[in-house]
């Protein structure tokens, strides 16, 4: 699940939002390069004309507002001035910058986001601990961003021979991207009678697929606030899934879904214990912040957003065919 290495992507945002917010402090000064320590990035800083260096180490408070982070050091050795950052920071990062960063992003692997020691996140579809994703937040701790990260990231790596998507979301709002990517077979699912025709759908082609010996495409279901779809369906629902939970894996399909409670009832959270990556909000102080449990892993990460015209761009990425 965890890629062991630290993503340049991350240090040059970091570094551009450090010369960024100098230059708002009326301090302008160019960010040369930096060294990662054990728990922090040390960047080196080359002043403009005029930025005097007590300044920016009197400043040291604003410059950590500015960037969002709960602290920064600002030292002076030898002539030279540098700036310590926290490394834990990685809830700033971009879908897209991470992406890039990675030298090959596989087919069916999708991007979580940065480990809290700054390593990439990422899950593999056809690994048995990770092929069905099941998300569990309160209300505004990122759960659905995380959903259109995870499916826009899968649609970067994976062409749509290799993996097709279907999308329910009563709220109308959170997964309407779906519609814009070729790998979507049909209209994302906004009413409950409508989705309960798409998963009925998904069951019988799962069935067909077990009888037939069919593995592609994949087939990723991705569910936002299921449990508005929960107070729809009732027990219809549980009966459903669990046919999706238990044999998923038989079938090349999966289940990527998000809630506030639990994310299927108890029995069906059982049957789905080994092959299932579950992804817990663990603060609600620190929005887009989880807990992930991968089979025997278990990691403290943040997740990588992606903002409006960031996702625009990302659909036109998927769109043109680059990968």
């Amino acid at each position: 699940m965890e890629r062991a290495f630290y993503s340049e992507a991350m240090f040059d945002q970091q570094a551009d939002q450090i010369e960024s917010a100098l230059t708002r402090l009326a301090l302008p000064a160019r960010v040369d390069g930096g060294v990662v320590r054990e728990n922090h990035v040390r960047y080196h800083l080359t002043p403009a004309v005029g930025t005097q260096p007590l300044e920016v180490v009197e400043l040291a408070e604003d410059v950590a507002q500015e960037i969002g982070v709960k602290d920064v050091r600002v030292l002076r050795e030898a002539g030279e001035l540098a700036i310590e950052v926290p490394l834990e920071r990685a809830s700033g990062l971009g879908l897209l910058p991470l992406v890039h960063a990675l030298p090959r992003m596989q087919p069916l692997s999708a991007v979580v986001g940065m480990s809290r020691s700054g390593q990439p996140l990422l899950l593999e579809l056809e690994q048995t601990a990770s092929w069905h994703v099941l998300i569990r937040a309160g209300a505004g701790m990122g759960k659905s961003e995380l959903l259109r990260t995870l499916s826009t990231s899968l649609a970067l790596a994976s062409r749509p021979a290799q993996v097709g998507f279907l999308g329910i979301d009563l709220s109308g709002r959170e997964l309407t991207h779906l519609d814009s990517l070729p790998h979507t077979l049909t209209d994302v699912a906004t009413n409950a009678e409508y989705a309960e025709e798409l998963l009925q759908w998904l069951v019988e082609e799962m069935e067909r697929r077990m009888r037939a010996g069919i593995y592609l495409p994949h087939l990723v279901l991705f569910v936002d606030d299921m449990d508005r779809l929960r107070d729809r369906l009732g027990a219809k629902l549980d009966q459903l899934l669990e046919s999706i939970l238990v044999d998923g894996p038989r079938s090349a399909i999966h289940l990527f879904a998000a809630a506030r409670e639990a994310v299927a009832g108890r029995g069906l959270l059982a049957r789905a214990s080994t092959s299932a990556a579950w992804i817990e909000g663990y603060t609600e102080e620190r929005r887009g912040s989880f807990h992930i449990r991968c089979g025997a892993e278990s990691v403290q990460a943040d997740a990588a957003w992606m903002s409006a015209s960031e996702l625009d761009s990302a659909v036109r990425l998927v769109r043109s065919g680059l990968r």
